[in-house]
């Protein structure tokens, strides 16, 4: 999906001029995404192919943000 409406709340930091690609994956804890990490790690076809098929479309370098959850999440 590709959102182009203006940021209508400015407090939130919102760079209008760049397309981003976000991807957002969640895990019951801290184990589960370092065993997902290894998994894709040995995958020949995730490792590599996905990685350079990205890696062509794609103009800066990957941001890996890690959220831990809230007080109230």
């Amino acid at each position: 999906m590709i959102e182009r409406s203006a940021n209508n709340f400015p407090a939130l930091a919102v760079r209008e001029s760049e397309d981003v690609l976000v991807s957002i994956s969640l895990f019951p804890g801290h184990t589960s995404y370092e065993q997902h990490v290894a998994a894709s790690t040995r995958s020949q076809r995730c490792h590599y192919e996905l990685r350079d098929a990205l890696a062509q479309r794609l103009n800066g370098g990957r941001e890996l943000w890690k959220l831990p959850p809230t007080a109230r999440s």
